[in-house]
């Protein structure tokens, strides 16, 4: 890899999570609306979601350290694409899962009453990743 380009999307996912941590724990700090469950049209939910999952970059140079650190050098292109398919799958699911979780009954009405505290771990996480991730080499 080009070590500059290393370098400038290291830099930047480190901003980028700093950021959204910080971001996160402000908000955290407010008094939000009462939360009501909303199906929207046109998927912008969804959208909106696939969106923030795909940039972040963390996840990105997670999942690109773990295909360098478990495929061998040359891999075959089936083997490559196995591996891509079962991340997303997994991916899939495992969101899918969460999402389903967290919007019914019970479990939706706590989620809420303690969605600042996880709002704010959450954000304080983003925020020693993003440190972490500008300071290592």
């Amino acid at each position: 890899m080009v070590p500059w380009l290393y370098g400038a999307l290291k830099i930047g996912g480190a901003l980028y999570l700093l950021a959204t941590g910080l971001r996160l724990t402000l908000r955290s700090f407010r008094r939000a609306p009462e939360a009501r469950l909303s199906h929207g049209e046109g998927g912008g939910e969804f959208r909106s979601g696939l969106a923030i999952s795909i940039a972040n970059p963390y996840s990105a140079l997670s999942a690109a350290s773990l295909f360098a650190a478990t495929l061998p050098p040359t891999p075959p292109v089936w083997l490559g694409l196995a591996a891509v398919g079962l991340m997303s799958s997994i991916a899939i699911v495992w969101y899918g899962f969460v999402a389903c979780a967290l919007t019914v009954g019970s479990a939706a009405r706590i989620f809420r009453s303690l969605g600042h505290w996880v709002d704010r771990i959450a954000g304080l996480a983003f925020v020693v990743f993003g440190v972490r991730m500008a300071v290592r080499d």
